[in-house]
């Protein structure tokens, strides 16, 4: 961890407190709006998790899907424009410990998932900024506080086993609670 991203943590852990809003576990079929959060340090990482972002986006079914994808570069690239509906964030609209500028997404949502399977200042900032009712994503000791679910995964698992095990844990939330109401 380089000095800038030491400094990004110690400012997240000065400047919010963990878990402030009122949270509830939302169950997957509930979900009416998603935010999908993930960064990347080249085009080929970006362009693999923005697939699979999208592959959720088709597959879970979720009426308003945003897409938030930090990539570490200073400027906008030709690339980008080939993912209509996902939302790039460059270096530039960073400040120098990686806080977003301006919040990337301003409503309410249903649930937030962050798929960086090792974490991110950036994208740590950008799901805390976000106001959601659930927050989830893979285990790590130093986003524990800002996150309201957990996916452990062993360190041989990939971010597709993660999707899955996000999806089957979502589905398996209150859904005690749905069965009583549907009958």
């Amino acid at each position: 961890m380089n000095l800038r991203e030491k400094a990004g943590y110690y400012f997240l852990q000065k400047g919010y407190k963990p878990n402030t809003t009122k949270r509830r576990a939302v169950n997957f079929h509930d979900v009416q709006s998603l935010v999908i959060v993930c960064s990347a340090r080249d085009e080929e990482e970006a362009r693999e998790k923005v697939q699979f972002a999208q592959v959720i986006r088709k597959n879970w079914a979720i009426p308003k899907v945003r897409i938030v994808c930090l990539v570490d570069t200073r400027k906008e690239q030709e690339w980008f424009s080939q993912y209509s509906g996902v939302q790039f964030i460059v270096g530039s609209e960073l400040n120098w410990y990686y806080k977003p500028k301006q919040a990337p997404v301003k409503d309410h949502v249903d649930l937030l998932v962050s798929i960086d399977m090792e974490p991110s200042i950036a994208a740590t900032f950008t799901s805390v900024i976000t106001k959601a009712k659930m927050k989830v994503s893979p285990w790590s000791e130093l986003t524990a506080p800002y996150f309201d679910f957990f996916i452990k995964l062993n360190k041989d698992n990939t971010l597709n086993e993660f999707i899955k095990q996000t999806e089957h844990y979502l589905k398996l939330i209150n859904n005690k609670a749905r069965a009583h109401e549907t009958v």
